[in-house]
């Protein structure tokens, strides 16, 4: 693992990228859309260590997902969405 955090941002999105990261990872998905599949199954957001807000992004090699991107600390999650997916583009 490796993280990265600005000397502006609040101590709390190092946790809150990690929780991103993981739940990409364990679903195999983009947390923006596991945000909003927790509207009709709530126990999505339950899950200990794994934070669904959008800015999780799976990377995949070869059709297996074989790490995650977890960015936070943006102004929104749609910002923090588009960096995960410049990062995913970056090492693509």
């Amino acid at each position: 693992m490796t993280q990265q955090r600005a000397d502006t941002a609040t101590g709390a999105t190092a946790q809150v990228s990690l929780g991103k990261a993981v739940a990409a990872v364990g679903f195999q998905m983009p947390t923006a859309t596991l945000q909003e599949a927790a509207k009709t199954n709530p126990g999505a957001v339950s899950i200990p260590g794994f934070n669904i807000l959008p800015g999780g992004l799976p990377v995949s090699l070869g059709g297996s997902v074989v790490a995650g991107i977890g960015v936070s600390g943006a102004p929104s999650g749609d910002i923090d969405a588009s960096c995960a997916a410049d990062g995913v583009k970056a090492i693509s």
